[in-house]
């Protein structure tokens, strides 16, 4: 690393790092896999700094007294050499295993080494687990090891797509709150877990509660909110995709009735060709109606408009 990198990642890890800094550091993490894994690698470090206990210390100076005390007692007995030997081969490797077994004990009770996936200034794109895709919002960071049954913790703002529903499930910790997906996709914002969590979801469903509160079920097109403060769940809305605007620019008649059937999946018939040769130049929001719609461009051609059942017509 050069030592601009080593600066920024040292006021990062303070919480002292500017907005221009981070963008130098997003760059720095997008260039190579190496330069992600060292960042990861630094940040378990900072993670466990102060917090891991010491490993325990094999007393070297102390194991060595007690086998030279052991010589030299057995020293002053009568037993034949071979004897004398294979007791001080006995305690010595008595002591190697005994350094074995604590080295072991001591590795085999650490936890298991945390990943960690962030996204700095811009969004990034990861797969957890083989079967689900997540993508972090700028700020957002999940936190999880592979021992942890499917279960990540998330800080920020982040949409997860779970490809399989026959795969194992995954549970979203934020906050004081669990999302456990059942087969689906869906987004979860705890930019600000101390006031408040919400989640929506666009396909499938989902289950959000917390160790105290069984919480709701949400299906696609829901959202819900978990307010921190009163700890208490509540359904924000059914959200729907919003239309864009409707935008004729130069726009031949004939064209402009086929987007609006479409738009609006009705059937327009036309009465005259003549209105072909006619191009429009108009526009109308997203929540405006099919009438509406065709009650303005009627009348900016002195044309008229007519419904039979579900069937539209356009006559001069």
């Amino acid at each position: 690393m050069n030592e601009d990198i080593d600066i920024i990642l040292s006021r990062y890890f303070s919480g002292e790092v500017t907005k221009k800094e981070l963008h130098t550091l997003d760059d720095w993490l997008s260039k190579s896999d190496e330069n992600e894994k060292i960042f990861h690698q630094m940040t378990l470090l900072y993670q466990y700094t102060g917090q891991t206990d010491t490993p325990p210390a094999i007393d070297a100076e102390k194991a060595l007294a007690q086998f030279k005390n052991h010589i030299h007692k057995t020293q002053k007995k009568r037993f034949s050499v071979f004897f004398r030997t294979s007791n001080i081969w006995k305690v010595a490797a008595a002591i190697a295993l005994l350094a074995i077994a604590t080295a072991s004990l001591y590795y085999f009770t650490q936890p298991a080494e945390n990943i960690h996936l962030v996204a700095v200034e811009t969004q990034k794109e990861y797969t957890l687990f083989e079967n689900a895709d997540v993508t972090l919002f700028p700020g957002a960071e999940i936190v999880y090891t592979e021992k942890t049954n499917h279960h990540v913790q998330l800080k920020g703002k982040a949409a997860f797509n779970i490809q399989s529903k026959e795969s194992k499930k995954m549970v979203v910790q934020a906050g004081d709150t669990y999302i456990e997906d059942i087969g689906t996709v869906f987004c979860v914002d705890a930019t600000t877990p101390e006031e408040s969590i919400t989640v929506e979801v666009t396909e499938g469903e989902i289950w959000f509660y917390t160790d105290h509160n069984s919480g709701v079920y949400l299906h696609a097109n829901e959202s819900a909110l978990y307010d921190s403060q009163i700890k208490q769940f509540r359904i924000v809305k059914k959200f729907v995709e919003e239309l864009p605007e409707l935008i004729f620019h130069n726009t031949p008649f004939n064209e402009a009735i086929e987007i609006i059937k479409t738009r609006y999946n009705v059937d327009i018939v036309v009465s005259s060709t003549a209105l072909n040769e006619i191009l429009l130049n108009t526009s109308f929001d997203n929540n405006e109606s099919v009438e509406y719609v065709l009650e303005i461009i009627t009348a900016t051609f002195s044309a008229h408009w007519s419904k039979n059942n579900n069937t539209y017509t356009i006559t001069l």
